[in-house]
């Protein structure tokens, strides 16, 4: 088949050649999306990869064997590009609408267009940096109690608490995280929004209670009566 005759639409997925593989750009053969049409000849395509490292981020889009792929994968979105019809092999299958979606809202994210929700009461993945002393850091899911500009206030939580203090609060798998975990209010902190990487879950509004509960003990106020 001649590559101009290939019936190729938007929303696709191709196996694809993209040929030498150069730093961290993907290349090699591999299943791509396609995210538009440029001429009869080219499409501006998005690599899929199954060797993501635990870092996700908002230009991410995760796909599965449910989407018509081998191995569960991932969309990089940061990698879009322009390929000839020519390293288009075959098809592998439809992107839902659903997915497509998200795809879009990534890509927005990717070039600045589209800011990124953040509010109080949720739970993020953030990477706090650097370990200092007994304070939390590196990469770990963290609760948004506060957010002021480019700033939030963050409580971090930990998987590896042998006390349970009343400035601390339980969460489990059930709150939307991957392993019980532990809120530690004493490390009630202010961080930029450029260390949360991607969003959890939302917390209850009895478990938000319970921080803030516990956010008063921290500070040594008194909880009102009707609390």
């Amino acid at each position: 088949m001649e590559d101009s005759k290939k019936n190729v639409n938007v929303g696709e997925i191709w196996f694809a050649d993209l040929g030498k593989k150069e730093g961290s750009i993907q290349g090699g053969e591999r299943p791509v999306i396609i995210i538009a049409k440029s001429g009869p000849s080219h499409v501006h395509i998005v690599p899929l990869t199954t060797k993501v490292a635990k870092k996700n981020y908002p230009m991410h889009v995760a796909f599965s064997v449910s989407d018509g792929l081998e191995e569960n994968s991932t969309a990089l979105t940061e990698q879009l590009g322009l390929i000839d019809l020519a390293l288009l092999k075959f098809k592998i299958a439809d992107v839902t609408a659903q997915k497509m979606d998200l795809l879009k809202k990534a890509l927005l994210v990717q070039m600045g267009i589209d800011e990124i929700s953040i509010n109080v009461g949720e739970i993020w993945f953030a990477d706090l940096g650097e370990k200092v002393g007994s304070e939390q850091g590196g990469e770990r899911p963290v609760i948004i109690f506060g957010k002021s500009g480019s700033s939030v206030n963050i409580i971090p939580l930990t998987s590896k608490v042998k006390k349970s203090y009343p400035m601390h609060v339980d969460f489990s798998v059930s709150d939307g995280l991957k392993e019980d975990s532990t809120a530690l209010l004493e490390q009630l902190t202010t961080v930029d929004v450029s260390r949360l990487m991607y969003k959890l879950a939302v917390v209850t509004p009895s478990k938000m209670k319970l921080l803030q509960k516990a956010f008063l003990i921290q500070g040594g106020i008194k909880i009102p009566p009707n609390f």
